[in-house]
């Protein structure tokens, strides 16, 4: 199974706590992939998806501690709101899951202005390429067996 440069693998991010860049693919498996990490924690209530970047909309999102959180598309947050997920991902302890889709590689978007370069970094461990081979089998897989139980 392909590990992230965390060491975890694809599937291990959909169950633990760490925050991912999920790039790649359409945006329709981008959130599926959200709403089975939301589904490992559904004690903690339903996905909260951030899709329009609206300041209320960010301020609240940050201030949760627990659940999932969806942004589809990183690049389009506002400059001041990708620097403040930066921030929290890096200091604070108690946070929710953060699952941040973009469409394109990170390395494209941070070209073209449309990702800071510090949230980029702060993600940079926990990165999830849709398209790739090994992560499109392992997702398949997992989704097979899921719906088996069902």
């Amino acid at each position: 199974m392909k590990e992230t440069p965390s060491g975890y693998s694809e599937a291990q991010l959909v169950t633990n706590r760490a925050a991912v860049l999920l790039y790649g693919a359409s945006e329709a498996d981008r959130q599926k992939w959200a709403q089975e990490a939301a589904e490992a924690f559904a004690e903690e209530g339903p996905l909260t998806e951030l899709r329009e970047p609206e300041e209320q909309g960010v301020t609240a999102a940050f201030a949760r501690n627990r659940g999932v959180i969806y942004v589809p598309d990183a690049g389009k947050l506002p400059w001041d709101s990708q620097r403040e997920l930066a921030r929290q991902l890096r200091e604070r302890e108690e946070r929710p899951k953060w699952v941040v889709g973009l469409g394109m590689s990170p390395e494209g978007a941070v070209g073209k202005g449309l990702l800071r370069d510090d949230l980029a970094y702060a993600l940079a461990r926990s990165r999830v390429d849709l398209n790739d081979v090994e992560v499109k089998q392992s997702v398949k897989k997992r989704r097979a067996k899921a719906g088996k139980k069902r």
